[in-house]
């Protein structure tokens, strides 16, 4: 499998996981899942405030569960019924992080961006995720 396949796939899995209400663990990584966000007051630059509405986003916490769930959906969105799910989503997240070694980040479409910085890999949802 090339790496924009498995890229696809994982961004396809990922987000039908986290849409339908569900946590995403990827294995040496992180677990990916949405929260809310409570509304705030922000403090703007010319020194009034503003009150922004509560939300949602995406967080990359420490990996903790099951990572069958999404290694089921990979291997669907893959078109490889007959593959092992564990060894498929091992392969997608290894094209994963063969991107972060060589770039520092790698964006899966309609998802967002995985970076890799000092203190470890972040997340940055793309708008289109919380919309």
């Amino acid at each position: 499998m090339n790496a924009p396949t498995a890229l696809a796939a994982l961004s396809l899995a990922l987000r039908e996981r986290l849409l339908g209400g569900g946590a995403a663990v990827l294995p040496g990584l992180g677990t990916l899942a949405r929260a809310h966000v409570p509304a705030r007051v922000e403090a703007r630059p010319d020194g009034s405030r503003a009150l922004l509405p509560p939300g949602e986003t995406v967080r990359l916490s420490a990996p903790e569960g099951d990572p069958s769930p999404l290694a089921a959906l990979v291997v669907r969105h893959l078109g490889a019924p007959q593959a092992d799910p564990t060894a498929a989503l091992q392969a997608v997240l290894d094209h994963l992080e063969a991107r972060l070694a060589a770039t520092g980040e790698a964006t899966l479409a309609g998802l967002g961006t995985f970076e890799r910085t000092s203190g470890g890999v972040r997340f940055l949802p793309d708008a289109a995720l919380l919309a």
